[in-house]
């Protein structure tokens, strides 16, 4: 963690469990920033997870968009192919007549 989540994290403590703590705990402020805590540790305890499946997505839309290109320059290298066979044996029957 970086150092300065870590002072942050110190504050937050410090902030929240210092005093008295029946009066500390029910503070609306004291319940509103415990809470937000907790959800901000949610988040990043989820992000790498998002970010991993993103990531993922992003490869697998990436290889599949790489393949239909593929498949397109195949294609279109074939036709290429089979036209010009074609021309080829007209021309040889052109020949023999």
């Amino acid at each position: 963690m970086p150092f300065c989540f870590l002072a942050y994290l110190y504050q937050m403590q410090k902030f929240m469990f210092d005093g008295k703590l029946w009066k500390v705990g029910l503070e609306m402020k004291n319940l509103i920033a415990c809470t937000s805590f907790l959800v901000e540790q949610k988040l990043i305890k989820e992000c790498p997870f998002e970010k991993d499946a993103e990531a993922l997505r992003c490869q697998k839309l990436l290889v599949e968009e790489e393949e239909s290109a593929q498949r397109r320059q195949f294609e279109l290298l074939e036709r290429i192919r089979l036209k010009k066979l074609r021309k080829n044996s007209r021309k040889q029957r052109s020949k023999s007549k």
